[in-house]
């Protein structure tokens, strides 16, 4: 540990896909990295100095279905031995801002970053198009998850809720030239998420035959090597279908206390009015498997009411095909 270190790396390339290595997520990166760094120390305390810089840097990220473009990021030695990191990159109309420290000294968080942004596009799927401000922090160091925590305000959205335990499959197109064995592979850097959602006025939201908007927040938590599980309630508006119809949400809360994100419990009250009478469901119980109860004012049979819900008018009016339906 007390041998000492002496040596200098120099770097001056465009050639950038060796970073496929690093991420199975990146595809195609570009740009230019220079690199002046010397090395010195011992190997207990080592000492880096100089700088770096990748400019130009851009790379599609397919599991979230965007492109990262104009990325410049810098890193300067400081004189304590650590080093500094300033960049940037833009995704969509936005720029995700990062700045922090790698310090290969300290054996608890060699690696911390500071990222936010505003505007930035997170996601474009067929599950999730989400458009946020972040304001994270992120650490990491060998043999240990990548930690993720802090806040993303959402400002638009569009989720589609029965779509979010999906996964991506390849296209049929794609042909593996040299697939990596499973025996040999190693494993994919594991992630451990803490961040709290703050939804905006443009968050919309589709699927269990619900169709409206969120507000509110949600805390997600992940554990690496399992499922996203969520706490907190969000605000629901717009439309439920049921029973063939497009009813008006009165109440609605979505609640999530530490399940899965996808299948949160519903609390719901639609309605539709039909001159004087209003019919509607309560829904309750899982988004998966709802419960439905029929009501409406004034009080009536289940079967009257489930006619003004269904055809609009009394079962009286209804015709023989109709009156079966809803038996």
């Amino acid at each position: 540990e007390y041998a000492p270190l002496d040596g200098a790396l120099k770097i001056n390339t465009d050639e950038l896909t060796w970073m496929e290595l690093l991420s199975p997520d990146i595809v195609e990166p570009t740009g230019r990295l220079d690199a002046d760094l010397r090395l010195s120390g011992t190997r207990a305390a080592p000492l880096i100095g100089g700088n770096a810089r990748l400019q130009q840097f851009a790379t599609e990220l397919p599991s979230l279905g965007i492109a990262l473009q104009d990325g410049d990021i810098r890193m300067d030695a400081q004189a304590d031995g650590s080093a500094r990191i300033v960049g940037s990159v833009r995704s969509g109309e936005g720029t995700l801002n990062v700045d922090g420290e790698l310090d290969w000294r300290s054996q608890d968080t060699p690696l911390l970053l500071n990222i936010r942004g505003s505007n930035v596009l997170l996601a474009d799927t067929r599950q999730l198009r989400a458009i946020a401000t972040p304001d994270l922090v992120v650490r990491y160091r060998a043999g240990t998850p990548l930690q993720v925590s802090g806040t993303v305000t959402v400002p638009e959205a569009d989720i589609h809720l029965d779509r979010l335990d999906m996964g991506v499959s390849a296209s049929p197109d794609v042909v593996v030239l040299d697939p990596v064995d499973p025996k040999t592979a190693s494993a994919p850097l594991s992630l451990q998420l803490d961040l709290t959602l703050a939804m905006g006025d443009a968050v919309k939201i589709d699927g269990y035959g619900l169709a409206g908007t969120l507000g509110g927040s949600l805390r997600v938590q992940q554990q690496p090597g399992r499922d996203m599980r969520a706490t907190g309630t969000l605000e629901v508006e717009g439309r439920y279908r049921a029973y063939g119809q497009d009813l008006t949400i009165t109440q609605g809360q979505l609640t999530w206390s530490n399940n899965l994100i996808a299948d949160p419990r519903i609390n719901l009250r639609a309605e539709r009015r039909v001159g004087e009478v209003v019919a509607g469901i309560n829904v309750a119980g899982s988004a998966s498997t709802p419960q439905v109860e029929v009501w409406s004012n004034p009080a009536m049979p289940q079967s009257e009411a489930l006619s003004y819900l269904m055809l609009g008018r009394s079962l009286e009016g209804a015709t023989r095909s109709q009156a079966q339906r809803l038996i």
